[in-house]
C-alpha cells in the first residue's frame, strides 16, 4: 500500500490454521525522501535511518488474537550508536 507520506509492504504467511507469521515494513514514501535529499545536510541520512528501524513489526499469533511486536532491537541500538557517533564527529 502506497500513500503521500508512507508505503506499507507486508511479507510473510498465513497458516490453514489460521496462524500469523508476519514482517510489516512501514517506510516513508519516495516524496518524502525526496523532500529531505532536497532539505541536504545530515536530513536525507536520518530520514533514511529512522525508515530502516523504527517502522518494521514483527505479526504473529492467529487472525482471532494477532501480537505486535517491534522487529530485531539490535538493529534499532546500531542504528542509534552510529548517529550517536556522526554527530559526535561534528562537535568540537
Amino acid at each position: 500500500l502506497q500513500s503521500d507520506t508512507v508505503d506499507l509492504s507486508l511479507k510473510g504467511s498465513l497458516s490453514f490454521r489460521q496462524e500469523l507469521d508476519f514482517l510489516m515494513d512501514i517506510r516513508y514514501s519516495s516524496d518524502i525522501l525526496r523532500g529531505a535529499m532536497n532539505t541536504g545536510g545530515i536530513v536525507p541520512f536520518i530520514v533514511q535511518e529512522a525508515a530502516q528501524f523504527i517502522s518494521k513489526y514483527r505479526i504473529t499469533g492467529t487472525l482471532k488474537s494477532p501480537k505486535y511486536e517491534k522487529a530485531d532491537a539490535s538493529v534499532i541500538e546500531g542504528v542509534g550508536k552510529t548517529v550517536s557517533s556522526i554527530f559526535q564527529g561534528l562537535t568540537p
